[in-house]
């Protein structure tokens, strides 16, 4: 599903914050804003009225419009962002083909106005899927939408103004991600997506070769193949990627140990994390929390627990 958002105006943000709650917690909402959630750990279940289920892990977001109503339970203690906004009209749902043509067509404008002054008005609005997984992106998402919750909390004369332009930088990169999600998903196999969600979804677990092939009841030399055409590389290479990746938004935004990052992402060996990880980005782990580590931050967060005696 995705949703057409209005943006001739900047959004109006109203709330930002940052909750933990515990395994367990369930409450229904219906909201008189649209919300936008960003999940750092743990996993959510939204139920939808309309009887579809959204199920949240950690790097992905949702986006639910004002007036619709929902139940989510904290299938485990859980971390997330939201932020509540309005814009200059109502959300709708789009089709997909629609969003597709519709970039395709703006793409070709702006090529077209590459070597002259534009002469048409930007786009007037923006289309964001409900729900994704943003991967290597997630890191990014996340220090966007805490920066939006400092500024929230700020006091300087211009946080305001930093507040509405950090979260429209936030849409404009969910947005990009929703266009690069259709246009990559079109290039691929159905079955290459099915085993790269797999792999998002398990790298904490001991994934391979052999384990895609049991669990899909598909050939090794099969899969090898579609790894190799599709991203000129072995499905270990691509596995390590994906814990890389996460081992990032690890060392940035927890205040965990080398080894217990390296063990979280699904790494069995410290020494390999390590040297995996310099030959990757050129820096080692240490170096990297050092430098990029953004913990401690201003930012209040609410603790809710469920209380409830079984």
């Amino acid at each position: 599903m995705i949703y057409q958002i209005p943006i001739k105006n900047l959004p109006n943000v109203l709330k930002v914050g940052h909750i933990r709650y515990s395994s367990g917690w369930s409450e229904t909402y219906t909201h008189k804003w649209n919300v936008l959630f960003f999940v750092v750990s743990g996993r959510f279940l939204y139920s939808f009225s309309s009887r579809h289920q959204v199920t949240l892990t950690a790097g992905m977001h949702l986006l639910v419009p004002a007036g619709v109503s929902y139940r989510v339970t904290a299938t485990e203690d859980c971390d997330y962002y939201f932020a509540s906004f309005n814009v200059s009209g109502n959300l709708s749902v789009v089709a997909d083909q629609e969003v597709v043509q519709i970039l395709n067509e703006e793409t070709e404008r702006q090529r077209s106005a590459l070597n002259r002054e534009y002469d048409t008005a930007p786009c007037d609005s923006i289309y964001i899927v409900e729900s994704y997984f943003h991967g290597d992106q997630a890191p990014k998402l996340q220090h966007q939408i805490s920066r939006c919750a400092e500024y929230r909390y700020g006091s300087a004369p211009l946080d305001r103004m930093r507040l509405l332009n950090s979260f429209y930088t936030l849409l404009l990169s969910l947005a990009s991600a929703t266009g690069e999600q259709l246009l990559d998903t079109k290039q691929l196999s159905p079955t290459l997506i099915k085993l790269t969600r797999y792999i998002e979804e398990n790298y904490t677990s001991q994934l391979s070769l052999q384990v895609l092939s049991s669990h899909f009841s598909m050939s090794k030399q099969y899969i090898m193949r579609l790894f190799r055409e599709q991203f000129g590389m072995t499905v270990t290479h691509y596995i390590n990627d994906v814990r890389l990746r996460k081992s990032l938004e690890l060392l940035t935004f927890h205040p965990l140990s080398i080894s217990e990052i390296a063990y979280a992402v699904g790494f069995s060996s410290l020494y390999y994390f390590d040297r995996l990880f310099k030959n990757t980005y050129a820096i080692t782990p240490t170096e990297y929390q050092r430098t990029h580590n953004v913990i401690a931050r201003s930012v209040p967060v609410i603790e809710i627990r469920n209380d409830k005696q079984d």
